[in-house]
């Protein structure tokens, strides 16, 4: 899907690659053939399509972020709420779980969404207008009469002696009409041409040649193609007055270049006369025109003039000249094609990740949720095997919560800011909400207790761009960081838990060639117990958005099952998709003597946190073990 966030960042490209065709228009006037100018605009609208095309090879995020680092400092504070989660003993197999982790409140409505609903909102409007313009067109033509050789006999001679004269094999119709003052021509399927009803009485029959000449270039060279899509690009721009001039620009290069067709037909010896007849239709001429499909022989005043300067400057093209524009459009060409890939406003990352039917099994674990909605993946790494509970919602992207701290860490350690064997950060000093994390801490003591600053710090040193990159590498969900380096995690990254654990198996097998000692470290700080589930080493992280209680800090409380839980100490909240409903997280693996199992396990709703997420997700791998024993 789209993210209006990027789509806005794809426009300040969009902006600068406008600003370079109108300094080459302006600078090479003199080398520029009018038909290369006016096709520079073609490579303008191909442009302003790339945001909805699904570039992979690099986000515009990555580009622009990499300005803001050079120009910023992110120092701000994290403006989100803080709230521990329970640390979990399974009463089974005795694994502890220190499930220290900050849960995060996200804003109720994210800059993202408000900005979408402006969007959608602005382009219902133009959308509407566009609508009204086009049944006007219709009314216009439904109350004209068809020009033949049996109801005009004269005019209908005219007419078809210059489309023979510029050789159309299309069909187009002429239609005579009282409700316009103007000759215009409209419709690429079935190009028409619409002239007052009067035409052929206030014009002479070379005035007639001239207009006919005019309305037929603009059919030939299929403008009212060009004119549909730019109306779709006005939708979809209709915030954007630099895009609204860029093609204000457009019309009037295209009215000049059929001007340019029409004097190379006629010879320049009729430039004059040629003239004239543009400036009759001038007085009834639009100042303006938004969201039209159609293109007319008139002009507003400013371009009027320009385009009679144009005219009694006309000359001849010469072959240096046609090869000096060949060359400049070439060079405006590899410069899109160069850039394209940054013109992308697609915040879904990767697709989203779906199974096919047959490619996965159902995990039969529906007592460990005891009613709690959510979702289970566990995929066996040698047998390639899934099994998923709720298929339905282990496909949904949703905030990945702390989880992804994993990940940030071993980007971290890729950049050289941490190393396995020295990975301390200072405390600076400052408040916080746990006593264990005013302290130093290293990547395992900030992994095991979730420590927010510790990696919040790390990000800010990798900055936005680089983080952007490395995202966009693995194909994290959505790779959306667009909620700046302090909550993109809790507001605008969202990840499937089938894609947690598809990159969780990536990882393992170590399918992006990251340094092999910085997996182990990472593997390393997520290490949870020696002896778990079925004598396996488990590892695994935590994560929390939303809660609904508040229980002091370093309380204790036992669960149904016997299982010990440490602190829970909880704000209201919200979760990440402004609903209010909580939810936890616990993604991770198990490594037994036979195989490698990574799991996920996402529940939603009052009171699942992460610690309630380990619980279950515990007794689910001991259900879903026993049953493959």
């Amino acid at each position: 899907m789209i993210s209006p966030v990027h789509f806005l960042m794809c426009n300040v490209l969009l902006s600068m690659f406008l600003g370079i065709v109108l300094l080459v228009r302006k600078i090479s006037s003199r080398h520029l053939t009018i038909p290369v100018r006016y096709r520079l605009w073609h490579l303008f609208t191909a442009a302003l399509f790339l945001p909805f095309l699904p570039w992979r090879q690099l986000s515009p995020q990555e580009f622009l972020f990499w300005i803001q680092d050079l120009l910023t400092q992110d120092t701000t504070a994290s403006a989100v709420t803080h709230t521990a989660e329970n640390a979990v003993q399974s009463s089974s197999s005795g694994t502890v779980i220190r499930d220290f982790s900050t849960a995060v409140t996200a804003s109720g409505i994210s800059l993202s969404r408000i900005l979408g609903i402006i969007w959608i909102v602005g382009m219902t409007a133009v959308t509407l207008y566009f609508a009204v313009t086009l049944l006007s067109i219709h009314k216009i033509k439904r109350n004209a009469f068809l020009v033949t050789a049996e109801s005009e006999p004269d005019l209908y001679r005219q007419f078809s002696s210059c489309v023979r004269e510029l050789s159309l094999r299309q069909d187009v119709k002429l239609y005579a009409s009282c409700d316009i003052q103007n000759p215009v021509s409209c419709g690429w399927l079935r190009p028409t041409i619409i002239i007052p009803q009067d035409l052929d009485i206030v014009s002479s029959a070379e005035e007639l040649r001239f207009i006919f000449l005019h309305e037929l270039q603009h059919c030939k060279h299929k403008d009212a193609l060009l004119n549909l899509l730019v109306c779709v690009l006005e939708t979809l721009y209709w915030f954007n007055p630099l895009i609204w001039y860029g093609f204000y620009q457009f019309r009037k290069d295209r009215e000049i270049a059929c001007d340019h067709a029409v004097l190379r037909l006629i010879g320049g010896g009729e430039r004059m006369r040629y003239g004239l007849t543009i400036l009759q239709f001038a007085q009834h001429a639009k100042s303006g025109v938004f969201a039209s499909p159609l293109s007319g022989i008139s002009s507003s005043a400013a371009t009027t003039k320009q385009r009679i300067t144009e005219i009694a400057e006309y000359r001849p093209v010469t072959a240096l000249q046609r090869l000096k524009s060949a060359g400049i459009f070439l060079l405006i060409f590899l410069l899109l094609l160069g850039t394209s890939p940054l013109l992308s406003a697609y915040a879904s990352g990767s697709p989203v990740f779906h199974l096919a039917e047959g490619a996965w099994k159902e995990a039969d674990v529906a007592e460990s949720f005891d009613g709690r909605d959510g979702s289970f993946v566990l995929y066996d790494m040698e047998t390639d095997e899934y099994y998923i509970y709720n298929k339905e919602k282990s496909e949904k992207r949703i905030s990945p919560a702390s989880t992804f701290k994993i990940y940030s860490g071993l980007f971290a350690l890729e950049k050289g800011l941490i190393t396995p064997e020295s990975s301390t950060q200072q405390w600076d000093g400052s408040a916080q909400p746990f006593s264990a994390w005013m302290q130093d801490q290293t990547l395992t003591s900030a992994m095991q207790d979730s420590v927010n600053w510790y990696f919040q710090n790390l990000d800010r040193q990798m900055g936005l761009a680089s983080l952007a990159s490395d995202y966009s590498r693995i194909g994290y969900g959505n790779c959306d960081l667009s909620s700046g380096v302090e909550s993109y995690w809790s507001d605008s990254l969202a990840i499937s838990p089938l894609e947690q654990v598809r990159l969780l198996s990536g990882l393992l097998r170590n399918q992006w060639d990251f340094a092999p000692e910085n997996v182990q470290a990472i593997k390393n700080a997520l290490l949870l117990s020696e002896d778990s589930v079925s004598g396996g080493r488990l590892y695994g992280k935590t994560g929390t958005i939303g809660s609904s209680g508040e229980t002091s800090s370093g309380s204790s409380k036992t669960t149904g099952n016997g299982t010990s839980a440490g602190s829970d100490k909880t704000a209201n909240g919200i979760s990440a998709d402004g609903s209010g409903q909580q939810m936890g997280w616990l993604v991770g693996f198990l490594e037994t003597s036979e195989t490698t199992y990574c799991f996920a396990v996402n529940l939603q709703g009052e009171g699942c946190d992460g610690s309630t997420a380990a619980d279950v997700a515990l007794q689910s791998l001991t259900t879903m073990l026993s049953q493959t024993e």
